[in-house]
Protein backbone atom coordinates (compact mmCIF):
# COMPACT_ATOMS: atom_id res chain seq x y z
CA UNK A 1 0.00 0.00 0.00
CA UNK A 2 2.66 2.43 0.84
CA UNK A 3 4.80 1.58 -2.09
CA UNK A 4 1.37 2.24 -4.30
CA UNK A 5 1.48 5.81 -2.71
CA UNK A 6 4.77 6.64 -3.12
CA UNK A 7 4.32 5.52 -6.81
CA UNK A 8 1.35 7.57 -6.91
CA UNK A 9 3.06 10.34 -5.92
CA UNK A 10 5.90 10.03 -8.61
CA UNK A 11 3.44 9.01 -11.64
CA UNK A 12 1.76 12.60 -11.13
CA UNK A 13 4.61 14.67 -11.60
CA UNK A 14 4.50 17.13 -14.28
CA UNK A 15 6.25 15.65 -17.15
CA UNK A 16 9.31 18.25 -16.98
CA UNK A 17 9.64 17.48 -13.24
CA UNK A 18 9.72 13.69 -14.07
CA UNK A 19 12.21 14.45 -16.96
CA UNK A 20 14.15 16.87 -15.10
CA UNK A 21 15.08 14.40 -12.03
CA UNK A 22 16.52 12.11 -14.58
CA UNK A 23 18.59 14.56 -15.58
CA UNK A 24 19.87 15.75 -12.18
CA UNK A 25 20.25 12.16 -11.83
CA UNK A 26 22.07 11.63 -14.72
CA UNK A 27 24.37 14.89 -13.83
CA UNK A 28 24.84 13.57 -10.45
CA UNK A 29 26.53 9.81 -11.88
CA UNK A 30 28.25 12.19 -14.52
CA UNK A 31 30.18 14.71 -11.29
CA UNK A 32 30.73 11.88 -9.32
CA UNK A 33 33.00 9.76 -11.65
CA UNK A 34 34.29 13.23 -12.99
CA UNK A 35 35.57 13.43 -9.16
CA UNK A 36 37.29 10.18 -9.04
CA UNK A 37 38.46 10.94 -12.13
CA UNK A 38 39.84 14.54 -11.23
CA UNK A 39 40.63 12.76 -7.27
CA UNK A 40 39.15 15.11 -5.71
CA UNK A 41 36.65 11.83 -4.04
CA UNK A 42 37.93 8.49 -3.29
CA UNK A 43 36.13 5.70 -5.21
CA UNK A 44 36.18 3.49 -1.71
CA UNK A 45 34.50 6.48 0.61
CA UNK A 46 31.20 6.85 1.56
CA UNK A 47 30.69 10.34 -0.09
CA UNK A 48 30.71 8.44 -3.90
CA UNK A 49 28.11 5.62 -2.71
CA UNK A 50 25.76 8.24 -1.42
CA UNK A 51 26.12 10.39 -4.45
CA UNK A 52 25.88 7.42 -6.65
CA UNK A 53 22.19 6.47 -4.67
CA UNK A 54 20.90 9.58 -5.17
CA UNK A 55 21.73 9.90 -8.64
CA UNK A 56 19.80 6.58 -9.24
CA UNK A 57 16.83 7.24 -7.27
CA UNK A 58 16.51 10.72 -9.24
CA UNK A 59 16.48 8.41 -12.35
CA UNK A 60 14.33 5.91 -10.91
CA UNK A 61 12.21 8.90 -10.24
CA UNK A 62 12.07 9.68 -14.21
CA UNK A 63 11.39 5.62 -14.84
CA UNK A 64 7.46 6.19 -13.35
CA UNK A 65 6.78 8.18 -16.32
CA UNK A 66 8.72 6.08 -19.28
CA UNK A 67 9.45 3.08 -17.87
CA UNK A 68 12.70 0.93 -19.31
CA UNK A 69 13.24 -2.21 -17.51
CA UNK A 70 16.96 -2.43 -18.65
CA UNK A 71 17.20 0.92 -16.91
CA UNK A 72 15.36 0.37 -13.72
CA UNK A 73 17.13 -2.97 -12.99
CA UNK A 74 20.38 -1.18 -13.59
CA UNK A 75 19.21 1.99 -11.24
CA UNK A 76 17.86 -0.35 -8.51
CA UNK A 77 21.18 -2.37 -8.80
CA UNK A 78 23.27 0.74 -8.11
CA UNK A 79 20.93 1.48 -5.35
CA UNK A 80 21.38 -2.03 -3.56
CA UNK A 81 25.51 -1.89 -4.29
CA UNK A 82 25.75 1.48 -2.95
CA UNK A 83 23.63 0.50 0.68
CA UNK A 84 25.91 -2.54 0.99
CA UNK A 85 28.85 -0.57 -0.03
CA UNK A 86 27.97 1.89 3.26
CA UNK A 87 26.88 -0.64 5.22
CA UNK A 88 30.51 -2.26 5.29
CA UNK A 89 32.12 0.82 5.19
CA UNK A 90 30.55 1.81 8.73
CA UNK A 91 30.83 -1.41 10.12
CA UNK A 92 34.86 -1.20 9.32
CA UNK A 93 35.03 2.34 10.72
CA UNK A 94 33.09 1.27 13.87
CA UNK A 95 35.51 -1.73 14.00
CA UNK A 96 38.09 0.66 13.63
CA UNK A 97 37.47 2.97 16.45
CA UNK A 98 36.92 0.33 18.97
CA UNK A 99 40.20 -1.31 17.94
CA UNK A 100 41.65 1.87 18.52
CA UNK A 101 40.21 2.54 22.00
CA UNK A 102 40.82 -0.98 23.14
CA UNK A 103 44.91 -0.22 21.89
CA UNK A 104 44.33 3.35 23.99
CA UNK A 105 43.14 1.73 26.71
CA UNK A 106 46.18 -1.05 26.54
CA UNK A 107 48.52 1.95 26.42
CA UNK A 108 47.14 3.86 29.19
CA UNK A 109 47.12 0.71 31.36
CA UNK A 110 50.74 -0.14 30.53
CA UNK A 111 52.02 3.17 31.02
CA UNK A 112 50.12 2.80 34.52
CA UNK A 113 51.96 -0.50 35.01
CA UNK A 114 55.00 0.64 34.21
CA UNK A 115 55.09 4.33 36.36
CA UNK A 116 53.67 1.82 39.18
CA UNK A 117 56.43 -0.79 39.11
CA UNK A 118 59.18 1.92 38.63
CA UNK A 119 58.03 3.58 41.75
CA UNK A 120 58.17 0.40 43.73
Amino acid sequence: MIVENIYDVFASLPAQVSTGCGVVGFLLYLTNYTLVTFRVIDSQGIAFFLINICGACLILISLVQNFNLGSMLIQVFWICLGIIAIAIRLRARAAWRTSNAQMADRTVTNRSLAETSHHI
